[in-house]
């Protein structure tokens, strides 16, 4: 298991803290370890530039140390990190005390010493001191999750770095993938549920009544049906009881239940999110408009009084008129 202190969450990013981890991973009982750049790039699925970038900014912060190597003929080898941080350190619980002191995971000349709000320091594993115990709120596992009491949560160090970047910086990614490692004597703590969320939930799951108008015959209302399933597969739901009553009164007001289904039909066809049977309305045919047809004679008679004048002067000046 591993303990973030608080204090490290605030301090440090999440591509930071994701860098960290995976390098805590590799430490060995004397904290240092030897992971080559590739090693880091491999494990946090980034590319070179990103994991010099990130192990830059830890070095600046003091959090981790970089020592170059060579052999004895003077050839670079893999550099020596170490963590230089009391922040972050790995969970060792009541019954393993013992154990661990007698392997040199635990100092137990630390775990007497106390601090402000009888916290303890415990040495873990060589990678740092971990505090738990009596903070006001303990923020572990790095996802952010404050809880007060003093109560801590506990995440498994392979858990953590097992996951991907996206996915370390969303809480549910992590919950989920700590549900299968969870701790026997961990606490169950209720769910933090946001009460917006909630009430946009509810919201969802809204019970809607679907009421046909007369005149709809079984094809439309097929259809309709289909139609709200569609919505639903584009993650377009339809959410309120009112749209539900308006989609279907704009339906009713058609001029007959043929219009209705091609009104439908062609929604589905084309997956819109509205219906619109304007457009599939009978053209009405157009009045008769009394004033163009006379402008219509009075351009044939006056091309005829046009066409005889011509004719007339044509036979003046033949002589035969």
């Amino acid at each position: 298991m591993i303990n973030v202190h608080g204090v490290l969450l605030e301090e440090l990013n999440d591509s930071e803290l994701y860098l960290l981890l995976h390098i805590a991973k590799r430490l060995s009982i004397n904290s240092t370890c030897f992971p080559k750049n590739e090693t880091l790039c491999h494990d946090t699925k980034w590319s070179l530039k990103t994991v010099q970038k990130v192990k830059r900014s830890l070095i600046e912060k003091g959090f981790i140390s970089v020592t170059p190597r060579q052999n004895e003929f003077g050839a670079h080898l893999s550099n020596m990190y170490r963590v230089e941080t009391d922040l972050i350190g790995v969970f060792v619980s009541v019954r393993g005390m013992g154990d661990a002191s007698e392997m040199g995971y635990l100092d137990t000349e630390g775990v007497s010493k106390n601090y402000s709000g009888g916290v303890s320091k415990v040495y873990s594993g060589g990678i740092g001191k971990s505090y738990s115990g009596g903070v006001s709120k303990v923020y572990s596992g790095g996802i952010g999750k404050s809880y007060s009491g003093g109560v801590s949560k506990n995440y498994s160090l392979e858990v953590l770095t097992s996951l991907s970047i996206d996915q370390f910086k969303d809480n549910n990614s992590v919950e989920k993938k700590f549900e299968s490692e969870k701790s026997s004597f961990e606490p169950s703590l209720p769910p933090l549920v946001d009460a917006k969320k909630k009430e946009k939930s509810c919201a969802k799951k809204e019970s809607l009544v679907f009421v046909f108008p007369d005149g709809f015959s079984d094809e439309s209302k097929q259809l309709f049906m289909e139609f709200v399933e569609m919505r639903k597969k584009l993650k377009k739901p339809i959410k309120t009881q009112l749209a539900v009553d308006m989609q279907l009164e704009a339906l009713r007001q058609c001029t007959s239940d043929e219009v209705r289904i091609n009104t439908i039909k062609a929604s589905l066809k084309n997956e819109w999110q509205g219906l619109f049977p304007d457009r599939y309305e009978p053209t009405p045919p157009k009045p008769p408009n009394p004033e163009a047809k006379e402008g219509r004679i009075s351009q044939i008679s006056n091309a005829v009084d046009e066409a005889t004048q011509r004719n007339l002067e044509r036979l003046k000046q033949i002589g035969l008129a």
